[in-house]
């Protein structure tokens, strides 16, 4: 139990109970869903590219900030967690409660499982993300007109209601080091299915390696190998698939933090993605390397 409380301390909930934590209030919704230790966070600190800090195919429709309720059961084995979350993005609100939940609302659900194989620390999770808000019809479908003599133009683009994802994830330390808790490296994964149509992303799978680096030890360096596999919708419309061009696909990224002070990183990123020639989502072709 006490791993359970220090679990939830890192993620920035202090429980008052032995079973059961209560929170509500404006967060940052992206890290939240679907973590793991070695790739995930807000893109500063570890990996950068969008496939490894969250898993895009519940990004669409996602609020950056916003409010949110929930619970979390913290137990021996792991914990239970469920969430209610206001679609509308509220960064720039202060406290406004009077048009909470004014269009929509998004329910998440996780349950994690702590491991410990070949008595290293890990966890696997399972979730499913449900977004009940107006979000567009993939297939760009336009309202029927008015009936003769008295035609009425198209009016907006139908929307479809509800939508959702299920993920499952895990990490899984493959060495740890003995002079603090949860630090050495190991392998990290993500998958995750979701509706398809408006979710633009049908599968997303990533596998990796990460965590910190054992060529300096004590200094606080740290390092990440991933590889990423995005499947988009295949109910895309013809006039989606003309402007946008939506295909699969598929990269990589490798990236080392030098600690140079316990306040100064100076961060090495190679990022890769490639456009395959079936349709996927809006993943673009780009390289970059830079400190």
């Amino acid at each position: 139990m006490h791993e359970a409380r220090r679990n939830l301390r890192e993620q920035g909930l202090e429980p008052q109970s032995e079973q059961l934590v209560v929170f509500a209030g404006k967060t940052d919704v992206l890290g939240e869903v679907d973590q793991n230790i070695f790739a995930g966070g807000d893109g500063t600190e570890q990996f950068i590219n969008q496939a490894f800090v969250a898993n895009p195919a519940f990004l669409l429709g996602l609020p950056y900030c916003s409010f949110t309720a929930g619970f979390v059961l913290p137990r021996e084995w792991g914990r239970i967690g469920m969430s209610v979350l206001d679609p509308k993005d509220r960064a720039e609100d202060f406290f406004r409660l009077d048009d909470l939940f004014a269009t929509g609302i998004i329910v998440v659900s996780e349950v994690s499982v702590n491991t410990n194989f070949f008595n290293r620390s890990g966890q696997h999770h399972v979730g499913a993300v449900w977004k009940h808000r107006d979000q567009i019809d993939l297939r760009f479908n336009f309202a029927p007109p008015g009936e003769y003599p008295y035609p009425t133009p198209p009016g907006p683009l139908e929307t479809k209601s509800d939508a959702f994802t299920i993920y499952y994830g895990f990490d899984q330390f493959v060495q740890e080091y003995s002079d603090a808790p949860k630090r050495g490296w190991g392998v990290f994964g993500r998958a995750s299915v979701s509706d398809g149509n408006p979710t633009p992303v049908r599968y997303h799978l990533s596998l990796g390696v990460g965590g910190d680096s054992n060529l300096r030890v004590g200094r606080g360096d740290t390092f990440g190998i991933g590889w990423y596999h995005t499947v988009a919708s295949d109910e895309f419309g013809p006039i989606p698939r003309a402007a946008q061009d939506p295909r699969n696909g598929t990269g990589v990224e490798l990236y080392y933090n030098f600690q140079v002070t316990p306040w100064l990183n100076a961060p090495l990123t190679f990022s890769s993605s490639v456009r395959e020639t079936e349709p996927s989502p809006t993943t673009q072709s780009f390289t970059e390397c830079g400190w």
